[in-house]
């Protein structure tokens, strides 16, 4: 918002940004990674008044179809996005996901979320897919345990549940549990806001134990985000776990919140002997920034810090793993 108040408008040119590093505009993007910049239901968790978040979702939608329509869907005889199928909706019949024994007959994650998204914008980018078969694909059969903040439909625990046959899985969101939510006893769900502990204890007192996979996938504010996390790392996360913070780019994005519009502080001409690096400060990637700050305190200062062991930055997408 403005300095009075007002949501600030869409910049005509798509040109200004390409979130998803993709050498593309934003209007430019396809089915498979532009809309995966955001979410179309922005949640305000902490916001009691329904008008405010009501305000904000209508902000996303209209932002979502300016910024992030596919083109291809909206050319003649394509059906554009009224044939598309609603968030998160099961695009095959549940007999067909599991074999005789149970298990999935996919091994290949990709595979797996095309089924269950099909051409939904709200998708799991490819270079998501691809970073959670890096870390998991070795371990995908282990009785691992997962929490996911922010499930919307439910498509993506579907995801899980067919991609790590033995995990247990906890989704959590502000919403009512989705009316397609799997019944499974090893698939939980927690309604509660990202930011509550109470509702992120009980997270944990379903899983019985500390989760080894940490996904937020849920209001993308940076300060819910930083809530969550100051919370679970330390306390609900295995040692060796991964912690993922999904679209970051809604940092860069006026009609959040927190975003502004992207600023190209690397390629700028500073004087010499410049002190003070120039760089983006907003939403989550401020967040991520101050994790950064946090691997080097104890060097710095001699103070404790976070467990932290690595931190992996890829277009969109933060993984931090726990020491």
């Amino acid at each position: 918002m403005d300095n009075d108040g007002h949501m600030p408008s869409v910049r005509p040119s798509p040109h200004v940004i390409d979130p998803m590093g993709l050498g593309r505009p934003l209007c430019s993007l396809g089915r498979r990674h532009g809309s995966d910049y955001g979410r179309r239901t922005l949640v305000l968790a902490r916001a009691e008044d329904l008008r405010v978040i009501q305000l904000f979702r209508r902000a996303w939608d209209f932002v979502r179809r300016v910024a992030f329509q596919d083109t291809d869907a909206l050319a003649p005889g394509s059906g554009g996005n009224a044939e598309r199928p609603r968030h998160g909706t099961c695009t095959a019949d549940e007999a067909s996901v599991r074999g005789a024994n149970g298990a999935p007959r996919e091994t290949d994650l990709e595979a797996i979320v095309d089924r269950h998204y099909g051409n939904d914008f709200n998708r799991k980018a490819s270079i998501y897919v691809e970073e959670y078969e890096r870390l998991f694909a070795s371990r995908r059969l282990e009785p691992l345990r997962i929490l996911e903040l922010g499930v919307l439909a439910g498509a993506s625990i579907f995801v899980w549940r067919d991609y790590f046959p033995n995990a247990t899985i906890v989704g959590l969101d502000i919403r009512d549990r989705p009316a397609k939510f799997p019944e499974d006893e090893r698939i939980h769900y927690v309604q509660g806001s990202q930011a509550d502990p109470s509702s992120l204890d009980k997270a944990f007192q379903v899983a019985l134990a500390p989760f080894d996979l940490i996904i937020d996938d849920a209001s993308h504010i940076g300060d819910l985000t930083k809530r969550s996390f100051l919370y679970l790392f330390p306390k609900y996360l295995k040692l060796g776990g991964y912690y993922i913070i999904e679209d970051l780019g809604t940092s860069f994005l006026p009609q959040f919140p927190d975003g502004v519009w992207f600023t190209d502080g690397l390629r700028r001409d500073d004087p010499p002997n410049t002190a003070i690096f120039a760089s983006h400060q907003n939403g989550m990637v401020g967040f991520v920034k101050q994790l950064v700050d946090e691997t080097m305190k104890t060097l710095a200062t001699g103070g404790a810090a976070l467990p932290i062991e690595s931190i992996t930055i890829r277009t969109n997408l933060a993984v931090v793993k726990k020491a």
